[in-house]
């Protein structure tokens, strides 16, 4: 029913799991360095990118050989479409973002956690109704893994899960996104991971672009969120009503607008008002030298005499 061959699915599955653990391997790598070396950066962003980039890499590499040297990827309406060249630069592109879109997601007590349980629901129903069992038994042990975390991390948080669990979890979500054939499938079931990975490079190229200035008050948005008065219990509550966090997305992005409208106003009216000034000391100048002039010419036939 799959129209996949046993192999293929037995190499996408084996391999998911592995690349989710190797991944986790990163975040330990992290995680260690902080807690044990006792340095608050942990890896660099060079290392953990070139890390990334050759597990990324040696996965990419599995899927490919597991479609018999042509890779494809289902489309909803238009089926299996063969990817050719863009499979590596695709799937280079959306696998590094999700595993570290959900890793940024991991910032408060209980957020990627139940956030990665909505998420296996969704993906433990499409790959039961696609008979996907294999994938539909990954997304279970995921659900079930979270929810017992979930019992120690919600707020106030007791256990944390770190870099190791936040990046095992990306890993996870990227393999059963592959599993089905369809990572475009994670621009709907991971709305929250697209949103928390799409405020912090918008925070981080705003910035640079404007040398200084900001979009949020603090990314990623979750963070922006707290800032503005939320508490986490609300933040984490409102994440899973993906309409709601899709319009209270919009909502901040309209008051910003608003904010910089207004802002450009006031910039107007400043600009404006030292036209007025110029303006004024100008005619109090010329008003002055008229005077002077004035006052010349009336006492011009008495100043010889003085």
């Amino acid at each position: 029913a799959t129209g996949a061959p046993t192999t293929e699915l037995y190499t996408k599955f084996y391999s998911g799991i592995i690349f989710a653990l190797c991944v986790a391997l990163i975040g330990f790598a992290d995680d260690y360095i902080k807690v044990v070396k006792k340095r608050n950066l942990g890896l660099t962003e060079k290392q953990k990118t070139i890390l990334q980039a050759l597990v990324i890499i040696a996965y990419l590499v599995s899927l490919y050989m597991s479609m018999g040297n042509k890779p494809y990827m289902f489309i909803p309406f238009a089926g299996n479409v063969q990817m050719g060249i863009f499979f590596w630069i695709f799937g280079f592109v959306v696998i590094y973002a999700a595993i570290n879109a959900v890793n940024f997601t991991d910032g408060i007590d209980g957020l990627c956690s139940s956030v990665t349980i909505t998420f296996g629901l969704s993906m433990c129903i499409i790959a039961y109704m696609h008979k996907f069992f294999g994938v539909s038994l990954m997304a279970s042990v995921l659900i079930g893994g979270c929810i017992g975390f979930l019992i120690w991390n919600h707020n106030p948080a007791k256990v944390f899960m770190g870099d190791t669990g936040s990046m095992f979890l990306g890993g996870m979500v990227v393999a059963i996104a592959y599993a089905l054939n369809c990572p475009l499938i994670l621009l709907l079931t991971g709305i929250i991971y697209v949103i928390e990975g799409a405020s912090d490079v918008l925070q981080i190229g705003y910035f640079k672009i404007t040398h200084g200035k900001r979009i949020f008050k603090m990314a990623p948005i979750h963070h922006h969120f707290e800032m503005s008065g939320w508490s986490e219990k609300k933040i984490v509550f409102d994440s899973h009503r993906h309409r709601r966090s899709r319009g209270d997305c919009a909502d901040v992005f309209r008051r910003l607008r608003t904010l910089k409208n207004k802002r450009r106003r006031k910039g107007d009216r400043d600009d404006a008002v030292k036209r007025k000034n110029e303006e004024y000391k100008a005619r109090k100048n010329e008003k002055r030298e008229r005077g002077n002039v004035a006052c010349k010419k009336a006492f011009s036939p008495v100043l010889p005499v003085l």
